[in-house]
């Protein structure tokens, strides 16, 4: 069976993640897409963004505080016009060199070629520790 055209999207994009291919990223989601991360105050990605402009912000700001050791997306699911992505990833936090290590699901919402909706779901108290000092 081959990929639906969603699927193949949801996939480009977290190949450009795992590139830090931000232009790339931008260009698979849509004008004024939502990119939703839950956490803590003391975590500087958490929080909605929407559109480019705070979506790059967003980019920017986790390149710039954790480094990835791993991040891995394992199952993909699929329904109508949603992706479900299961994940694992290792982060080590560049200001405290703390590890957090944590299963993860996205789920991203699609409409004409276009990515318009991601929420994450982790583990915020892991992300949280290793961000404190």
């Amino acid at each position: 069976m081959s990929e639906s055209e969603n699927l193949k999207i949801a996939k480009d994009l977290y190949n450009a993640i795992e590139q830090r291919d931000l232009q790339r990223v931008l260009n698979l989601l849509s004008e004024d897409a939502e990119w939703y991360m839950p956490g803590s105050s003391n975590t500087p990605a958490s929080g909605k963004y929407q559109g480019h402009n705070a979506i790059s912000d967003l980019f920017v700001s986790v390149v710039n505080s954790v480094e990835f050791e791993q991040f891995e997306p394992q199952e993909w699911f699929e329904k109508k016009d949603k992706i479900v992505v299961l994940g694992y990833e290792v982060i080590r936090v560049k200001s405290t060199n703390k590890r957090a290590e944590y299963p993860w699901v996205h789920e991203l919402t699609l409409q004409q070629g276009k990515i318009i909706r991601l929420r994450e779901y982790l583990d915020t108290a892991a992300i949280s520790e290793a961000f404190q000092h």
